[in-house]
């Protein structure tokens, strides 16, 4: 607001890119309504704290167990792959530099399983596919879509494996 105050009291002339930012942000801000957070994930977490140790053990094996059991199929690989995502803090270089090895070991073991291929129409698919397997630059952020890029290389990887023989 002050902004616009000031444009309308001085002479000078003023950026109209900034007076329309402005003037949009503004509006915004006046029209929009807040949104109400959802107070009950704070709730479970409070009620969670007043739980005796035992129970919380209990609910935490419990929670482990269905972790567990839901990602039962994966393979070691990718199971390690899970791990270094939830020890590692986002975007630190040991996380980036975990991210880029395993995916110069998807690249060349792609490679491999392409030059064991006979179908054609599969190679080509192959080839098409190795080109999205790239590392990531020193500016780039690790996200969630990077995991699960990995995990369904890796799930590629294993297919040919078992295809090729």
């Amino acid at each position: 607001m002050y902004v616009l105050f000031e444009v309308y009291n001085t002479e000078k002339p003023t950026d109209p890119n900034q007076i329309i930012d402005n003037k949009v942000t503004l509006l915004e801000h006046l029209t929009t309504t807040p949104v109400e957070r959802d107070g009950v994930k704070e709730d479970v977490i409070e009620e969670f704290k007043t739980y005796d140790k035992d129970l919380r053990t209990l609910t935490y094996r419990v929670m482990l167990e269905k972790f567990n059991d839901k990602y039962s199929d994966l393979t070691l690989r990718q199971k390690h792959i899970l791990k270094e995502f939830i020890e590692s803090v986002d975007s630190t270089p040991r996380l980036k530099e975990f991210y880029n090895s395993e995916i110069k070991y998807l690249q060349e073991a792609i490679s491999g399983e392409i030059e064991k291929t006979t179908d054609e129409a599969i190679k080509i698919k192959l080839q098409e596919i190795s080109k999205f397997i790239v590392e990531l630059d020193k500016r780039s952020t690790i996200k969630n879509d990077h995991l699960v890029d990995l995990l369904q290389y890796h799930n590629l990887l294993e297919e040919l494996t078992k295809a090729n023989g």
